[in-house]
């Protein structure tokens, strides 16, 4: 639900590009676990779990002042769960949909899994400063495109549901840092404007209806300090320290991704989830093992605002929500 934007890293990938005529390939894996409360009129109604496991290839070439790279990113697995469920019914005092108004527990839903290559990235930064120049602070500015990809969770080819949103993005990214002794500090900003995309919902007679769906657009704030821990003759290792603040706009999805159950009328439509945001703080290290490879691991934990789930239904996330993002990477470094 959150994974919008790419993986936080430490700012020795923040700002990290490679001079004319070098390069750098980096190996990554995501993996996003979340827990969100469905609360309705103060009662929690059902319980949801979402977990999304990514491993990603990037290739970026540098030229003068400036690197261009490709990433493509393979889901292997996402899946979202709902335990804890009643059924939904309609309640006439309200008016609409409601799951608390509901003493019927379901527990016939399955879970919704997917696999497969999602929205492969391209894009160009920029580097107006760098501290190997001779600068004070390291700047770099990017500007990337995610190309849609119809094997997406939404969508069924036959074999199963794809993984990933889907819709196409444009993505700009800016960000700092600057040694400071044993320490480099670092802020990055990143903008996400996500398009829509048509995808075919499966339905129960075995036909399907095209929609159109729209995730979230994002904007987020990162903030962090690298402590150097050890220097050697070969490389260095790191502790990095980082908050996140990001907002999350409204998106036009399926009715019934989240929810454990929705009623026949909204069943196979695109609803509105309504705009969030997500506070984060993590803990990660670098290591630099030798002149051409680094090895980059953390963790972060993150909160969110409540926010309703789909408009029809008064149902809304709780504040008690968690999620954990796990990221690892090798950077392999053509000097």
């Amino acid at each position: 639900m959150w994974t919008l934007l790419i993986a936080l890293a430490g700012a020795s990938d923040v700002t990290e590009v490679p001079d004319f005529k070098q390069g750098d390939v980096v190996v990554g894996y995501h993996a996003d676990l979340a827990r969100f409360s469905l609360w309705e009129d103060g009662d929690q109604v059902a319980l949801t779990t979402e977990e999304h496991h990514v491993l990603s290839v990037e290739a970026v070439v540098g030229a003068p002042y400036s690197a261009a790279f490709v990433r493509v990113p393979y889901g292997l697995r996402q899946r979202i769960a709902y335990t804890e469920s009643r059924s939904m019914i309609y309640d006439p005092i309200e008016e609409a949909g409601s799951l608390a108004a509901s003493d019927t527990v379901d527990i016939g839903r399955e879970a919704q899994e997917g696999r497969g290559v999602e929205g492969v990235w391209i894009g160009a930064r920029g580097v107006p400063f760098h501290s190997q120049r001779g600068d004070r602070s390291t700047w770099v500015v990017e500007l990337a495109y995610r190309f849609a990809d119809r094997t997406n969770l939404y969508t069924d080819d036959g074999s199963g549901l794809g993984s990933g949103l889907g819709a196409p993005a444009v993505q700009f990214r800016t960000a700092f840092s600057g040694e400071r002794h044993s320490h480099l500090p670092y802020l990055e900003a990143t903008l996400l404007k996500s398009g829509s995309i048509g995808v075919e919902l499966a339905e129960d007679d075995g036909g399907g209806s095209i929609v159109t769906i729209a995730p979230s657009s994002a904007a987020q704030l990162l903030a962090g300090v690298q402590v150097m821990t050890r220097r050697t003759a070969q490389g260095w290792f790191a502790l990095d320290f980082r908050t996140r603040a990001a907002y999350f706009s409204h998106a036009l999805l399926p009715s019934g991704q989240v929810l454990p159950d929705v009623l026949s009328d909204t069943e196979g439509t695109v609803v509105t989830r309504s705009e969030f945001m997500v506070f984060s703080a993590g803990l990660g290290f670098s290591w630099q093992l030798f002149q051409y490879l680094r090895l980059a691991a953390g963790a972060d934990l993150d909160i969110n605002t409540p926010y309703r789930v789909e408009h029809p239904y008064p149902i809304r996330v709780g504040s008690d929500s968690v999620g954990v993002r796990i990221h690892t990477s090798l950077r392999f470094m053509i000097r």
